[in-house]
């Protein structure tokens, strides 16, 4: 059975790989054990593994919510500023000065705890959809893929080559994304909504039927889609982190270099998901802000792709506009990964026990009525 981390599709097409390769070796040393137990068909791995997922992304994105709405703000709050600016004079005060100042000033002047958490329900369940599609897809597309690399002796592999499986990851992120950016837009919009009550704006109501109207009068149906560009640049980051984490092995005593230990491969793993973050966070910032830019229908011109919000953020703030809120992302990763791990392999085991009883429940009540 496949162990999977929480769902995050920039970077678990990298983690689901290491994992592969670690379910591989320890499977040699228990088959004897695991040919008495009772195993799920292989259609019913790709819904255990998604049901699983999906509610442990869900838990831990609740705990983290706040952080991520915190960054969020931070993201976009200059853009938003500078619509601001062209009705009213601009107030360079008004910008948060960071990551504390924002968690301060919202629990201050929102209302509270209440006011971290908006829109978290919308939030909670695009994640859980993601997660749901991405481990469903990705398990349907891999099982396809070592079908065809079937053994002329007609033995099928137990794992994908390396960067097969990570594009296998990477076009389960974007497929699931696709279905789910509409709810995307919605709860970034919601997120920030509060940053447009400084301007006069008619338009600062944050209800989801609101946010809804409010896009598709914007940009029509392809508004919902708006930062989805930039989602499949994002993609690219398994594919940076691995190059990062191959060549920082080589950083390691050699003895260590083919077998690192579970501890140089956890710090390393995170060293290298750091400097892909680094790498890729200017993207993430631009998806948050192509989602709140309330360009109107009728202006067709200007500013709309990936390149041109990039520009637009550096002739703002230089290359450092292109990290705000860089650091909370950071933390947030490291943060969410400890607590969904832990709900995920739990839950994991309770769905697969539950599956077990119920197959022997059934064989049971077959050997009964005969």
């Amino acid at each position: 059975m496949n162990r999977y981390n929480h769902y995050n599709s920039d970077l678990d097409a990298f983690e689901l790989y290491h994992l592969e390769a670690e379910e591989l070796s320890n499977s040699t040393s228990s088959s004897t054990s695991e040919s008495l137990r009772i195993e799920p068909p292989v259609e019913y791995n790709a819904v255990i593994a998604g049901l699983s997922g999906a509610i442990g992304t869900s838990i831990s994105n609740v705990v983290v919510y706040p952080i991520d709405l915190i960054v969020k703000r931070l993201q976009v709050q200059r853009a938003l500023s500078h619509v601001a600016s062209q009705n009213e004079k601009s107030d360079e005060a008004q910008l948060y000065a960071g990551f504390i100042d924002a968690a301060r000033r919202i629990h201050r002047e929102e209302g509270g705890i209440g006011a971290l958490y908006s829109g978290c329900l919308q939030d909670t369940t695009n994640s859980m959809s993601s997660a749901f599609l991405y481990f469903l897809s990705y398990n349907f597309i891999r099982q396809r893929r070592l079908q065809a690399n079937i053994s002329p002796s007609g033995k099928v592999p137990s794992t994908l080559g390396v960067f097969e499986e990570i594009s296998v990851g990477v076009l389960a992120g974007a497929f699931a994304k696709f279905f789910t950016a509409p709810i995307a837009n919605v709860v970034t919009r919601k997120q920030t909504a509060a940053l447009h009550k400084g301007s006069n704006s008619t338009e600062n109501t944050s209800d989801v039927k609101s946010i809804l109207r409010d896009i598709y009068s914007e940009k029509g149906v392809q508004g919902f889609w708006s930062g989805y560009g930039a989602t499949l640049i994002l993609t690219l980051n398994p594919s940076i982190t691995f190059l990062c984490y191959e060549t920082s092995k080589r950083l390691l005593p050699k003895r260590y270099r083919d077998n690192p230990t579970a501890g140089q491969a956890f710090i390393l793993a995170a060293i290298s998901k750091a400097v892909a973050s680094s790498i890729m966070y200017p993207m993430s910032l631009v998806k948050s802000r192509s989602q709140v830019q309330r360009k109107k229908r009728a202006d067709s011109s200007g500013s709309g792709t990936v390149f041109d919000t990039l520009k637009e953020v550096y002739d703002a703030g230089g290359i450092m506009g292109f990290y705000e809120g860089f650091w909370g992302e950071i933390f947030k990763g490291f943060f969410s990964n400890g607590i969904t791990m832990l709900f995920k392999e739990m839950l994991h085991r309770n769905i697969l026990a539950l599956y077990i009883l119920i197959v022997r429940l059934q064989n049971r009540n077959k050997k009964l009525s005969l």
